[in-house]
């Protein structure tokens, strides 16, 4: 089920998976160890030819990153939860080089080494 947040931005109601199954391990009942669920979709799992972890982006080029951060959203960091999908995907198509980019799903995880939230991008691209 879809329902907008506080910045119209539709979004997944509850805390499902991919595959749209219940999540049991919410950031509400393990807030340091929570799996993967869906915060936002704007299509179909078959349209998915790639992913990215959030924080391996910053891992790989951490100026490119927060410069590109800084360009889209107007700060540095990788809280990508109050980002609007639009923003998110414009930051993947520049930091990949791929114009053509198009975001499918975005995901929440933890960290469990570490804690903290970070997100998954599932996009489609020709070029992948």
């Amino acid at each position: 089920m879809r329902v907008f947040n506080q910045y119209g931005i539709s979004c997944v109601s509850g805390f499902l998976d991919l595959e749209g199954n219940p999540v049991e391990k919410n950031r509400y009942k393990y807030p340091y160890s929570y799996d993967a669920y869906v915060q936002w979709r704007g299509g179909e799992n078959d349209q998915i030819t790639g992913c990215v972890y959030s924080d391996r982006m910053m891992q790989w080029d951490w100026d490119k990153f927060n410069s590109l951060s800084e360009k889209h959203f107007g700060n540095r960091g990788q809280m990508f939860g109050n980002r609007s999908p639009d923003k998110i995907e414009a930051f993947l198509k520049d930091y990949f080089g791929k114009p053509e980019l198009k975001l499918i799903v975005i995901q929440e995880c933890c960290n469990v080494s570490s804690g903290y939230p970070i997100w998954i991008f599932h996009y489609s691209s020709p070029e992948a």
